[in-house]
């Protein structure tokens, strides 16, 4: 068995047995020396750029002694587990043990010069080893999980009686040829699981136990367990099975059949990670959502940067109301994490008040002709004198325009009601472009009537009218749908879809034609209702979401799936690939381009997995012609295939690309070809897996 240092992979593990008593080893290791016995268990640290030997170490007793597995922790303690046959060492103190059995855990430091504790788990016999260790795992908490088989298949007189169990076994009982789980927390100061897995009972051809006849046991970094099983011999009696969802419930064979078997222990308790998202540049008053999106936290403490109290909401809102550069931390707690109950992260929120306001003063130079005015740009810069960074446009409303600051003396051309109107621009300034208009009247004995209001509107419809005409000091208004109004700038609010005629009267008796009337048409259509459904809902691990638009009167459809995609379907399936909650929006519009939007938090559930398929036929056939990384929650990886030479014939940093069987353009031939397999998932965790492939025709 080999592992590599978790924290710099530049150090290479060696566990195993031998019968060399001038088997490599260094002074001032734990065992310099050969322990005596058949076998001793060994131990040895390479340096794995130089391959250089650094520390070897003997393991064990004068009697048989194996090593079978070997981890490293995330401090870069060495942990090996094993069989024995001789009184093997128990540190005192906390440690767990089951005292005179055979099989051992021991941790100890990385120049394997001290032990750090060493125990020993199963029957309470050394006559005899209770179970052959297939798999070995130390994850982030330093929980401690070990998988072996024993019994009579194995050849030798063991069996699995008497190990030890807890109350939440998937099965406490055995035949004495079953397959066994134990976990222990850290430093092995207590049992945490226990129990076996396996059919009860033999064949009537004294076949049944279950066993594995080479490398097929994983434990991945969250405690997760993959085993392959060669098991229900002779296909008489019942392996456990889940009772659906499963690809065979028994076996079909007279013989021996593969078993697979995937277990979550559930036993870490996972750190907090803060993160969230929010705008983080805005004009006074800015008012921010914080999207959280912190995982494994269980409370929070947001800090505005701004004086405020902080909040303890999961996702909380808040109004900036003055100026200035604002650091937000948010501090995500889990007290039951494994290394730290927090942890923080930080947003820089900008928040400006520059603002324009345009504006502009005039003088009649003569009403009656030649008609001309002097205008004075009265605009301002956050109150103050604009800078060269301002620009100004104005329309005179007699189809002239001047682009500068101050116009020179203006001569309209004739007696007239003419809108002058100036436009302000800063691209620095919070609220630009801004406008304004005023009303210049070369005929003070004529009132004009006009006014504005927008040409469509959406119902609900509650409409403002703005008027503009001039010399007026009555008003009437007819808004076409049976309501009036006898003021200057009234509104009216539309209850049904319709054209209507709206009318103006304007007047004034002191002018010459006393009344002046205007009438502007303005549509109003109806809005569409957005809304949806998904399923699964609650969520199940690593499954796509479908949504169903539920929207009534919609024609066309936006969704936002809050992590960035964005379809135009409507409907649509979609697979996150991150575990979290996302606010969900569906914005629906209709013929007349009336919207209507609606947001649900959703929960994208996505737990990291990774596998590699073990065969493949490129043959064309358009059925497993590609062989890709099967997974999800996949940040980054890398995957490479080499030939039975070492040469490399593939390699791929996406998923979604994969090998068809060909290189450098030729078809390879049908062999098995080993792949190395390299990921970071979003969660921050990683993981490295090889292992064959075989190419079929």
């Amino acid at each position: 068995m080999l592992s590599l240092d978790k924290n710099t992979q530049s150090i290479l593990y060696v566990g195993g047995g031998t019968e060399s008593s001038n088997f490599p080893s260094t002074p001032g290791v734990i065992n310099p020396a050969y322990q005596g016995g058949t076998v001793d268990g060994y131990l040895l640290k390479f340096d794995a750029n130089t391959k250089a030997l650094q520390a070897g170490t003997f393991i064990g007793t004068g009697l048989y002694d194996q090593v079978y597995g070997v981890q490293t922790d995330d401090s870069n303690h060495v942990y090996i587990c094993g069989q024995t046959m001789g009184a093997f060492p128990i540190t005192p103190a906390t440690v767990y043990s089951n005292p005179g059995s055979s099989q051992f855990v021991m941790k100890m430091n990385n120049n394997l010069a001290s032990i750090i504790f060493s125990t020993v788990f199963g029957s309470g016999t050394t006559a005899f080893t209770n179970i052959s260790p297939t798999a070995f795992l130390v994850d982030k908490c330093e929980n401690i999980y070990v998988s072996g088989w024993g019994g009579p298949t194995s050849g030798s007189p063991g069996n699995t009686n008497g190990m030890p169990l807890t109350p939440n076994a998937i099965q406490s009982t055995t035949d004495g040829s079953d397959f066994y789980f134990i976990a222990f927390n850290k430093n092995a100061q207590s049992l945490l699981y226990g129990s076996y897995f396996g059919q009860n009972g033999l064949a009537p051809n004294g076949l049944g136990g279950e066993h594995v006849d080479g490398g097929t046991s994983r434990f991945d970094p969250n405690g997760v367990i993959y085993q392959a099983i060669c098991a229900n011999c002779g296909g008489v009696v019942g392996f456990p099975t889940q009772p659906t969802g499963v690809f065979s419930l028994s076996n079909p064979s007279p013989n021996c059949n593969l078993a697979a078997l995937k277990i979550d222990f559930q036993l870490q308790n996972p750190e907090a990670v803060a993160n969230f998202l929010g705008d983080s540049i805005g004009c006074v008053p800015f008012v921010v959502n914080f999207n959280n999106l912190s995982v494994s936290a269980t409370n929070y403490i947001w800090d505005f940067g701004d004086g405020t109290a902080p909040v303890s909401q999961v996702s909380p809102t808040h109004t900036y109301t003055t100026a200035g550069n604002f650091t937000v931390k948010l501090i995500a707690f889990n007290p039951n994490g494994c290394t730290s109950s927090s942890d923080t992260t930080t947003l820089t929120i900008i928040v400006r008040n520059d603002s324009i306001q345009a504006g502009f003063n005039y003088v009649k130079i003569d009403s009656c002709g030649p008609y001309t005015a002097n205008f004075l740009n009265t605009s301002t810069y956050n109150g103050g004198t604009p800078p060269a960074t301002s620009s100004f446009f104005w329309d005179f409303g007699d189809g002239t325009t001047y682009t500068g600051a101050t116009p020179p003396q203006h001569s309209f051309p004739g007696q007239n009601t003419y809108t002058v109107t100036l436009v302000m621009v800063d691209t620095n300034a919070c609220k630009s472009p801004d406008s304004v208009k005023l009303v210049i009247d070369f005929n003070a004995s004529l009132v004009a009537a006009e006014f504005d209001m927008p040409d469509t509107v959406c119902l609900p419809a509650f409409v403002n009218f703005l008027d503009q005409s001039t010399n007026a000091t009555t008003w009437y208004w007819n808004f076409g749908d049976g309501n009036t109004a006898n003021i200057a700038n009234p509104s009216n609010q539309y209850v049904n879809v319709g054209v209507f005629d709206v009318l103006l009267i304007a007047g004034n008796p002191a002018t010459c034609n006393k009344l002046d009337t205007a009438i502007h048409t303005i549509h109003v259509y109806p809005s569409p209702v957005a809304d949806f459904s998904w399923l699964p809902n609650p969520p199940e691990p690593n499954t796509p979401l479908d949504f169903t638009n539920l929207s009534t009167g919609a024609t066309r459809y936006l969704w936002d799936f809050g992590d960035g995609s964005t379809s135009t379907n409507k409907d649509e399936v979609h697979v996150y690939q991150k575990d979290g909650y996302y606010t969900v929006c569906l914005t629906a519009w209709n013929e007349y381009n009336c919207q209507d939007t609606v947001c649900k938090q959703v929960r994208g559930l996505v737990i990291p997995l990774v596998d590699v398929p073990t065969g493949f036929s490129p043959n064309g056939d358009g059925a497993n012609d590609i062989v890709y990384v099967k997974g999800y929650g996949i940040a980054k990886m890398t995957f490479r295939i080499f030939n039975r030479w070492g040469e490399k014939v593939f390699e791929s940093t996406d998923k979604s690309y994969g090998w068809d069987g060909r290189y450098k353009g030729v078809i390879q031939e049908m062999e098995v070809y080993g792949y190395t397999l390299s990921v970071d998932f979003f969660d921050g965790t990683s993981t490295f897996k090889k292992g064959n492939i075989t190419l079929l025709k």
